[in-house]
């Protein structure tokens, strides 16, 4: 009988606190991540309004300013020397060109921000898969090349499904030790 009553007392003086405490702790960590995901990543605003269409319309190629892409795992954001091989003076006569040519008379970096962030825990090589794979910048980067404007959200969410299906139709090891490090 002393068993009974042992295997049924509950040693838990505060039963409706730990409930209350996690049922709040969840709902904080929901949020939380819910903040990270969407308010981090929307409306991005660029130093420049940036107008890769005209850019490309002039013969540039994504790999001309993102030069990263041919040599390292990251593609890289156009670097003040990259920008000053055409615009050391006005090619126009746009407000933007000439927020650009003030940064680059104050040899001050342009703070560009990324539209795209992968989990740490991610590793993924921009040169393995456009100079090694042959893969176009479209293919995960969608009609980026083509906009007038800059983005203020990454133009296609990129998800784990997708390299995957990828990875399946090309033939490549889909392990996930692969990106996974």
């Amino acid at each position: 009988m002393a068993e009974k009553a042992i295997l049924n007392s509950s040693n838990n003086k505060y039963p409706e606190f730990q409930v209350t405490f996690g049922v709040a702790f969840v709902v904080l960590f929901l949020s939380g991540l819910w903040f990270w995901t969407a308010v981090d990543r929307e409306n991005i605003e660029q130093p420049i309004a940036f107008n890769h269409l005209l850019h490309a319309e002039n013969g540039l190629e994504c790999v001309d300013c993102h030069t990263g892409v041919l040599e390292s795992a990251s593609a890289g954001l156009p670097s003040n020397d990259v920008c000053m091989m055409c615009h050391l003076d006005p090619l126009g006569e746009s407000i933007e060109e000439e927020r650009l040519l003030e940064y680059l008379a104050r040899d001050e970096l342009i703070p560009w921000k990324l539209l795209y962030e992968q989990p740490a825990h991610t590793f993924y090589s921009h040169r393995r898969h456009v100079v090694s794979a042959g893969l176009e910048c479209s293919t995960c980067h969608a009609d980026i090349g083509e906009s007038s404007e800059p983005p203020t959200t990454p133009p296609d969410k990129l998800t784990m499904d997708d390299c995957m299906d990828c990875h399946s139709s090309a033939g490549v090891r889909n392990d996930c030790t692969v990106c996974h490090r």
